[in-house]
C-alpha cells in the first residue's frame, strides 16, 4: 500500500474510497472492536477525506526512509531503550510481525504489553480504558530512572 500510495492516482482515489458509505461500513466492522456513534464515524471519515496531509504521509514513510531510520538508531541504543511497545490483541491493521521485523533491523528486543480486546483504535473503541492506562503508564516510575536513583 505505501508503494501504490506514492502516485497521485491512488491519493485522489483513496480520498474518494474512505468518503464511500459502503467502504466505511465495512472498516468499522473490520477495524474497530466497538462501532462507534454515528457522530464520530463522520468524524473519523471527514478527517481521512479532508486530510492535507494524507498523501504527504506516503512520500514521507517509504521503505528507505525505514531503512535510514534503522541504520541511525541501531548504531545509538540510547535512543531506542526504554521503549515497551503496546499491541492491541485485536489489531488487524498493523500486525506482531512488524514489532518483529523492527526489533531484529534494530537488533533490540523490546517488552510486549498486549491488550487483548483492544483494537488498531482504543483511543476510540475505549477511550476511558486507555486514557486511564496511558495516564498509569506516564505516572509510572521509569526504570533507568530508579536505577539511576539507586545509584545515586
Amino acid at each position: 500500500m505505501p508503494r501504490l500510495m506514492r502516485l497521485r492516482p491512488a491519493q485522489t482515489a483513496a480520498t474518494r474510497v474512505f468518503a464511500a458509505k459502503g467502504l466505511q461500513r465495512w472498516f468499522v466492522r473490520r477495524h474497530f472492536v466497538r462501532p462507534p456513534s454515528p457522530e464520530m464515524q463522520a468524524a473519523f471519515f471527514d478527517g481521512y477525506a479532508q486530510c492535507a496531509a494524507l498523501p504527504d504521509l506516503f512520500a514521507w514513510f517509504t521503505p528507505r526512509m525505514l531503512r535510514d531510520l534503522e541504520r541511525m538508531l541501531r548504531g545509538r541504543p540510547a535512543a531506542v531503550e526504554n521503549v515497551t511497545v503496546w499491541w492491541g490483541g485485536r489489531d488487524r491493521i498493523v500486525t506482531p510481525s512488524e514489532l518483529a521485523w523492527t526489533e531484529k533491523a534494530l537488533g533490540v528486543k523490546w517488552p510486549l504489553r498486549v491488550f487483548p480486546d483492544w483494537g488498531h483504535y482504543p483511543m476510540i473503541d475505549a477511550p476511558q480504558a486507555w486514557a486511564h492506562a496511558v495516564a498509569r503508564e506516564a505516572l509510572a516510575p521509569r526504570r533507568n530512572a530508579t536505577a539511576s536513583a539507586g545509584e545515586a
